[in-house]
């Protein structure tokens, strides 16, 4: 055909010639500055993504544009980023498929560009599309200057964004590519969001004994030096509380009212104890049993190592989870039967 984009020349020099008329030449020019629309795809969360998953949506990419449209690879770059720093960009197809890195790494990040010379049917001159995937890690262990909180909120992510000219032709990518980016990430089943809803119910449940146990200590208490009282005023006086004379029972009432007795005050500081130890335990129990699963670009031979090192773990975290929670929960339980007993009231 006469409108074919052709290769000549070896592999170092090769030239590119792209039958353009003289009248549509600036037109051409404008398109290779600038797309007019742009799809930007999104998704977080916890995945594993394999050098096979990259190398297949290679694949299934150039296969789907090259097979629809007259369309040229003109331009490649695969750039791998690691977490202890330095990265390494790869500028040609042959170079990322038999990409092998040697250094002792563990890969972050990897952004992928394709630009593609395309010839749609019903325009005149060759149009560039671009698509680009980026792959981030934002997970790791070896984030060590990283607090504790940003380890349980931040998470990784897939970005997709396609620049074309075509609406039908960029529609269709981002179908095909969307697909493939969702079937990385862990799947949310019923069980998960049932144990979530449950861990969220405990969660409310401790901040609510974190508020009302210092009441219910203090009523104890309080029941207990009323009874020691009435058990003193009966003793003195030889009569039950029915039996005692006037005098005997407004001296009682007074004593009971007395607001400098003990059995009307519980120190704040106990109060503020209890409300930290329950948003403590809350947070325990809601982030730590719901802590997103660490992600993985398996690149290089470190990559793998982790990961099975990782899975290893994985297996026994649940047992040391909920040792912690049952110890938690004995020390507060523990620490507040020993505040009663020395809040107690001495006969």
């Amino acid at each position: 055909m006469a409108s074919d984009i052709t290769l000549t020349g070896d592999e170092e020099s090769e030239f590119i010639q792209i039958p353009i008329k003289k009248l549509d030449f600036g037109n051409f020019v404008t398109d290779l500055l600038g797309q007019p629309e742009i799809i930007i795809f999104n998704k977080s969360g916890t995945f594993n993504v394999t050098f096979d998953w990259l190398k297949h949506i290679h694949h299934s990419l150039h296969q789907r544009i090259t097979q629809q449209t007259n369309s040229t690879l003109v331009d490649f770059s695969a750039k791998f980023n690691y977490f202890q720093g330095g990265s390494r960009k790869v500028t040609t197809v042959e170079g990322f498929l038999n990409f092998n890195e040697l250094k002792i790494v563990r890969t972050e990040s990897v952004k992928i560009v394709w630009t593609y010379l395309v010839n749609f049917p019903n325009k005149n001159i060759p149009e560039k599309q671009e698509i680009e995937l980026m792959v981030y890690n934002d997970n790791s262990d070896d984030k060590e200057n990283d607090s504790f909180l940003s380890k349980i909120f931040t998470m990784s992510r897939v970005t997709l964004e396609i620049r074309h000219t075509e609406r039908t032709w960029g529609d269709d990518l981002f179908t095909i590519l969307e697909r493939e980016i969702i079937s990385i990430f862990e799947k949310k089943d019923s069980l998960r969001k049932l144990k979530k809803f449950t861990i969220l119910i405990f969660a409310i449940f401790f901040i609510t004994l974190g508020l009302l146990l210092p009441e219910y200590m203090q009523r104890i208490i309080r029941e207990k030096e009323i009874l020691d009282i009435y058990g003193e005023y009966s003793k003195m006086s030889g009569q039950s509380i029915k039996d005692m004379t006037l005098n005997l029972k407004i001296d009682l009432i007074i004593r009971l009212i007395d607001p400098v007795n003990k059995i009307y005050q519980l120190p704040e500081i106990y109060r503020i104890i209890s409300m930290i130890f329950a948003f403590g335990l809350s947070f325990f129990t809601y982030f730590i049993f719901l802590k997103n699963k660490i992600s993985f670009i398996l690149i290089t031979k470190k990559d793998k190592d982790d990961k099975d090192n990782y899975d290893k773990k994985e297996k026994n975290s649940l047992i040391i989870k909920i040792i912690g929670y049952l110890f938690a929960i004995f020390i507060g339980v523990a620490g507040n039967y020993v505040y009663y007993l020395l809040n107690l009231p001495t006969n």
